[in-house]
């Protein structure tokens, strides 16, 4: 390995910490809304405005 265990544990730890973070960061920031379309339930995903902005709207992925 070209750095020890020690070495290779932290930059594990910092790794998953900060997709932990940026996770709840996301979490806090959207809204979830459930949307019944006939027998289906739809999961819509809105994004509160931002600093310079409303978001703009993106189609598929």
């Amino acid at each position: 390995m070209k750095h020890s265990l020690t070495i290779t544990l932290l930059l594990l730890a910092l790794f998953f910490s900060s997709q932990i973070i940026g996770l709840s960061l996301i979490t806090i920031d959207a809204k979830v809304e459930h949307v019944r379309l006939g027998n289906a339930t739809v999961s819509v995903v809105k994004h509160n405005a931002t600093v310079i902005g409303e978001r703009p709207e993106v189609h598929g992925f």
